[in-house]
């Protein structure tokens, strides 16, 4: 499936390597898809490894992610979540989440095989 203009989408972009950043996208499908890629705005978020936890970069980013490359997990979220609302939290069993604080809830651990990043 192919997002659409208009979706909302969470993007992890897989590390390659051991050092790696982990890098996260949360924004809106501003384009039609061409040539495999789609065009995005919104937020970035990357672990801080001090704080053991993911942050919200504050300014709006535009990005062109591919969806031929396998190191993009390209998810799809309700039209009703506010982007400005999501952020990452922790559920009741630990695992980490992505959330609105209202009805919106994605489990994102499931791309992990640790318990941690």
């Amino acid at each position: 499936m192919i997002p659409e203009k208009g979706e909302k989408v969470h993007v992890i972009m897989r590390r390659l390597f051991e050092g790696d950043i982990h890098r996260h996208f949360i924004g809106t499908v501003i384009s039609d898809a061409v040539d495999g890629a789609v065009r995005l705005q919104d937020y970035v978020f990357v672990w801080n490894r001090t704080f053991n936890k993911f942050e919200r970069r504050p300014e709006e980013r535009t990005r062109v992610v591919s969806l031929n490359d396998a190191i993009n997990i390209i998810n799809i979220i309700p039209s009703s979540v506010l982007i400005e609302d999501v952020h990452y939290a922790s559920s009741e069993s630990g695992h980490l989440i992505i959330t609105d604080g209202a009805d919106f809830k994605m489990d994102v651990d499931e791309f992990r095989f640790s318990s941690r990043v």
